[in-house]
């Protein structure tokens, strides 16, 4: 006999689970909900009682296995299991989470993402203000670890230098700086890579964009691929974030992001 536990809310750890059990031959003999006390077994209708966002919280299966009140949590397919170093442990989706506009399908090594929301293509560049943070979302629905970041500069500026950033998300709006990249001589033209191991989570809000020492053309994603953060009328959008800071002096963490109708660089994210 086998038992599979499917975790259904998250709150400062795992409270509910839908649990089943097969027979041998793989078919299920029993299903029933249980909370954090196991002795609290109740019917599977009492997912009525649930909202579908908490049912939906939770789609991969992670294994369980020990006794005597101790329990062992692995990864596996559709579950990430982190070990926060304290003694507690964070359940995250890495398939079928909350959900995000990007990688929508799960990730393959060597494969190229951005954040870029339709299929349409277009060569379009745009000039990066000097010295201003450009920063525009970033919502995988998918988990994706990637080995590098990428841009495009189409026209070399004599002594133009660039960096990309990724930041997280505060209620909205950019946070706390993840990836500074060094120094790219945009120079000369051509692709601009930075290599860097990251882990973009499924359903988690990141804010990608440049910082630029002088004016500086880029290739970008067009207004009508890019996530509108607001409107600003019924006829447009934000679709940027503008932060004023002399080059190499990217805040850890940003007191203020002005919304823009400004152009989003394109950067590519090279799955690892």
């Amino acid at each position: 006999m086998a038992t599979t536990y499917t975790p259904l809310r998250q709150d400062n750890g795992v409270d509910s689970w839908i649990v089943e059990e097969t027979d041998g031959d793989g078919q299920v003999t029993s299903k029933y909900m249980v909370y954090e006390d196991p002795n609290k077994k109740s019917s599977i209708r009492d997912m009525e009682r649930l909202s579908p966002e908490e049912i939906a919280t939770f789609k991969g299966l992670i294994g369980v296995t020990g006794g005597g009140g101790s329990v062992t949590l692995t990864s596996g397919e559709g579950i990430d299991v982190v070990d926060n170093g304290d003694g507690s442990y964070t359940i995250n989706s890495t398939t079928g989470g909350p959900g995000g506009p990007h990688v929508l399908t799960k990730p393959i090594l060597g494969r190229q993402y951005s954040t870029r929301i339709m299929g349409v293509s277009s060569f379009t560049y745009a000039t990066m203000a000097a010295n201003t943070i450009i920063l525009n979302p970033f919502i995988p629905a998918n988990t994706l670890t990637i080995s590098s970041l990428k841009i495009n500069v189409p026209n070399a500026t004599a002594g133009a230098l660039v960096r990309m950033l990724v930041y997280s998300d505060s209620n909205g709006v950019p946070s706390s700086k993840l990836i500074e990249s060094t120094d790219l001589d945009a120079s000369k033209s051509g692709d601009k890579t930075y290599n860097a191991s990251f882990t973009f989570r499924a359903g988690t809000t990141y804010w990608l964009g440049v910082h630029t020492n002088i004016a500086l053309s880029l290739i970008i994603i067009e207004p009508g691929n890019s996530i509108p953060i607001s409107s600003n009328s019924f006829y447009g959008a934000f679709y940027t974030t503008n932060t004023s800071a002399n080059y190499r002096s990217a805040p850890d963490t940003l007191s203020s992001a002005n919304l823009a109708q400004g152009y989003a660089p394109s950067i590519i994210l090279t799955a690892l």
